[in-house]
């Protein structure tokens, strides 16, 4: 129980818990749109900046998970209790990310 603030309003982190789910959904939205808007007969720079932000989205989830709060981003979403779930969370995301990248071109509305 020393690992939750009990002075805080909302313990154990909920409230970061919650916007790292939502920035990183809102993320993974914007990713599929850019797929939708990079992909499909674009010139090769715009390709090769798509994959770029892709691969610097991902490896920002796997910095996470690695380092957790050591990492800028991490230290913004970690609390002492949510600790292991935003780790195991970004983890999750991270594969998610990835598997956009690899998956085919399918023309999103």
């Amino acid at each position: 129980m020393t690992d939750f603030n009990t002075l805080s309003i909302v313990p154990f982190g909920w409230f970061k818990l919650i916007l790292f789910y939502i920035t990183s959904i809102i993320i993974f939205l914007l990713i599929r749109k850019a797929k939708a808007f990079f992909t499909p007969k674009r010139p090769f720079f715009l390709e090769l900046l798509y994959l770029i932000s892709i691969l610097i989205i991902g490896s920002s989830y796997l910095i996470i998970f690695a380092h957790g709060e050591k990492f800028y981003i991490g230290s913004l979403f970690i609390e002492k209790g949510n600790k292991d779930l935003i780790r195991y969370s970004s983890l999750f995301f991270y594969v998610v990310v990835i598997s956009v990248l690899l998956s085919k071109y399918k023309k999103i509305n």
